[in-house]
């Protein structure tokens, strides 16, 4: 099989996003505590190497975790400022929070798009689990990047820092442009005859026109959106996701992060005709800007930064 970072595309900054953002989530001074937390990472963790051998330019990722049950941690990535030395010494590449990625996704990456470091990248796995495909920053990316195969199957690990979260509105669009109308029941038709097949658009249109004009269905779509299932890749960062969903448990206090208590709320998102898929949403209070909070059984939306890694091996199936 071929190793996929070799086809890798590359990521201006502005495309990849920083990690300032995702830092802002969990500390009042980032500039500052960041540098002290990279400092106490490289004293007290502990040097990642796994899978051995698929690293990426002599890097080095140290990682500390938080808590003692390893809920919530921080990585600090080095590379060698002097390659080819005997004994380089090493910059500071990155510092960010990870959290423990519990929902478990199959798939194959789809593509890479590398950091301009070439040392971070984000993946674009196609879930078997979900109808669409998604992208996520990889937190081992520096390790296992030379081992990614194209097509090969991999069981990924996959959680997400929430920016902001608050309660959807009890809202319904009304579709009734008679165009609008036709494609929709064309594409709806289409789902019901055929199930999970591709959708071909063209197709499902010449299905439709093909019907009698009594079995047409023309009236109005309404669509109500106060129980909207959805997890959509950002439109300039591509990570940082918009989703929607039903609150399935939340765990005000579930660990310490520096401080700050961190709040872990499962999300459904999306619908158990897709398989009712559930992801881990870590947040603090700061997500919330109102007295309102998350509640089990409660739909809700927001922004959040998804990242995860790949289980090693291969998955199996």
């Amino acid at each position: 099989m071929k190793r996929m970072l070799e086809e890798a595309a590359r990521l201006t900054w502005e495309e990849a996003g920083g990690h300032g953002r995702r830092w802002s989530v969990l500390l009042e001074e980032v500039e500052r505590s960041v540098h002290e937390v990279s400092a106490f990472v490289l004293e007290h963790g502990r040097r990642l190497d796994d899978p051995p051998g698929a690293g990426v330019g002599g890097s080095l990722l140290y990682c500390l975790d938080m808590d003692e049950h390893g809920r919530c941690g921080v990585c600090v990535l080095l590379s060698p400022k002097d390659k080819g030395e005997e004994s380089p010494s090493f910059v500071l590449e990155s510092v960010y929070p990870v959290f423990n990625p519990s929902a478990a996704l199959s798939g194959t990456i789809g593509k890479i798009e590398c950091f301009p470091n070439g040392l971070e990248a984000r993946l674009w796995p196609g879930f078997e689990e979900l109808p669409y495909s998604l992208s996520f920053f990889d937190t081992h990316f520096a390790l296992s990047a030379g081992a990614y195969e194209t097509g090969q199957r991999y069981r990924f690990g996959i959680a997400a820092l929430a920016y902001r979260m608050e309660p959807l509105p009890e809202e319904k669009i009304v579709i009734d442009d008679p165009e609008e109308v036709r494609h929709y029941r064309a594409c709806e038709l289409w789902m019901e005859r055929f199930d999970r097949e591709e959708l071909d658009e063209k197709a499902a249109l010449a299905l439709y026109d093909s019907l009698d004009e009594k079995e047409k269905k023309r009236d109005p779509i309404v669509m109500d959106i106060s129980r909207l299932h959805a997890l959509l890749p950002g439109r300039v960062v591509a990570d940082d996701a918009e989703f929607a969903g039903e609150v399935v448990e939340v765990q005000e206090c579930f660990a310490s992060f520096l401080g700050e208590d961190l709040w872990r709320v499962d999300i459904e998102i999306s619908e158990e005709a897709y398989g009712g898929v559930v992801l881990p949403f870590y947040l603090t209070n700061r997500c919330f800007s109102s007295d309102w909070r998350p509640k089990r059984g409660e739909f809700v939306r927001g922004v959040a930064w998804l990242q995860g890694r790949v289980r090693y091996g291969a998955a199996e199936g």
